[in-house]
């Protein structure tokens, strides 16, 4: 019995070749002035990532861009760390070890085995496994596929989410931000938090944002995890046939509304916004045998 038909197919790759040398050439050459794309391609670099030196040569930056959409860290120890995003202690370490995450005005005390990182990244991670988990699974009775697909629903509108909240945790850069702050750290309905999160924090009006294709995708994609959150529905149904336009609204409705919106904060993008919106695209394929198929 040869392998089932799986009705959603998803890319392998997050970039082509030509897109993924482009993107690491461009984020390159600002930092390595009077050398040519040829001998850029041509070096090794150090990289270090807290243990030390890292020698990568173009060609493995190369090869990791096109499988996940960028160099993990690369951006960040070209560009320097950022404000809102610096990064922060990750790790996982097993049994015999007492660990204190610190983050802004957080900390928590962990026992080993434990395992603790970036809530936007974790999430990100999550998007991009639970939304391949859900075309991998796209046979039979579909309950994997189904299951996975809520799963990437509920991880796609909390990174947002995330992503709201991450300035909060942090001193204002401004006098004027205080009150705003505290208020935005309060419970409130998402609408007005979107509202007073742009008057605060960006240059540009909240038209910038809502006008967009990216805030359209974000807004029925966060309807569909309202309606699973508070079990609307008294049967769970799904038609696979659809899946990839909302599997591909990770590309635009969640990556591209979080770049948006660092652009309307006069700000560049960060690894787990490129990723998403370089996910690999989904797609339906019928079965030419739906007998078969069953």
């Amino acid at each position: 019995m040869g392998e089932p038909h799986r009705y959603l197919k998803i890319g392998k790759f997050h970039r082509n070749d030509r897109d993924a040398e482009e993107h690491l050439l461009a984020l390159l050459r600002p930092h390595h002035r009077g050398r040519t794309d040829k001998e850029l391609k041509a070096t090794v670099f150090d990289l270090e990532f807290g243990k030390g030196p890292n020698p990568r040569p173009f060609r493995d930056l190369h090869r990791e861009t096109r499988e996940r959409g960028c160099v993990a860290w690369l951006r960040a120890q070209l560009i320097g760390q950022d404000y809102f995003f610096p990064g922060g202690v990750e790790f996982a370490v097993g049994e015999g070890m007492n660990v204190k995450a610190h983050y802004a005005a957080q900390s928590v005390d962990l026992v080993g085995p434990m395992r603790v990182w970036g809530i936007e990244d974790e999430l990100c991670d999550d998007i991009l496994h639970f939304r391949r988990a859900a075309c991998e699974e796209s046979f039979s009775d579909f309950k994997a596929c189904a299951r996975n697909y809520r799963a990437y629903i509920f991880a796609s509108a909390n990174i947002v989410e995330a992503f709201l909240n991450r300035p909060t945790f942090l001193p204002p850069q401004r006098f004027s931000q205080r009150e705003a702050v505290a208020t935005l750290q309060k419970p409130m309905n998402f609408e007005e938090r979107i509202a007073l999160w742009v008057t605060t924090f960006c240059s540009q009006p909240r038209s910038v944002l809502t006008g967009t294709g990216a805030w359209s995708q974000f807004d029925e994609l966060r309807t569909e995890r309202n309606r699973l959150l508070h079990a609307f529905d008294t049967q769970a149904a799904l038609e696979i046939r659809k899946l990839p336009t909302r599997l591909n609204w990770a590309r635009e409705g969640v990556g591209g509304l979080m770049r948006t919106m660092r652009e309307m904060q006069g700000l560049g993008t960060l690894d787990f916004i490129e990723r998403l919106e370089t996910a690999p695209c989904t797609e339906y394929r019928p079965s030419e045998n739906p007998n078969a198929a069953r």
